[in-house]
């Protein structure tokens, strides 16, 4: 799975781009969730709005919410856009938002970097 992780003061802009699976972006949470820079972060900023090929499945949103959820008890405290770039990834990454309501992680779904972009502005 392709992705990028660029990493700033303040957070993280994760650019995902061709074929995704929902295993992939377990994996790269793992990933993200080990590097020490997660615990000071504000924001992940999750793109797939240059995805090809999204094979993510319901039960992966909810399996992502869940392990979410468990380290957001940790973690406290993160905001969290994503930005998509069709109806079913609009689907699934809104599914995601409603699952993770009430938890520490503040979650919202974007067509554009500049939209979340500007959200995340307004909340740090």
């Amino acid at each position: 799975m392709p992705y990028i992780n660029d990493w700033n003061s303040t957070g993280l802009h994760r650019t995902f781009f061709g074929s995704v699976t929902g295993e992939e972006i377990f994996q790269a949470n793992l990933i993200l969730q080990k590097d020490q820079r997660f615990l000071s972060a504000a924001y992940v900023l999750n793109d797939f709005s240059d995805v090809t090929d999204f094979a993510v499945t319901p039960a992966d949103a909810k399996l992502l919410a869940d392990t979410d959820d468990i380290i957001a008890d940790v973690k406290g405290p993160l905001n969290i856009a994503i930005i998509v770039g069709n109806d079913e990834q609009r689907m699934l990454a809104q599914q995601y938002v409603d699952l993770m309501d009430g938890t520490a992680y503040c979650c919202r779904v974007f067509d554009s970097v500049a939209d979340a972009s500007e959200w995340l502005e307004v909340l740090l």
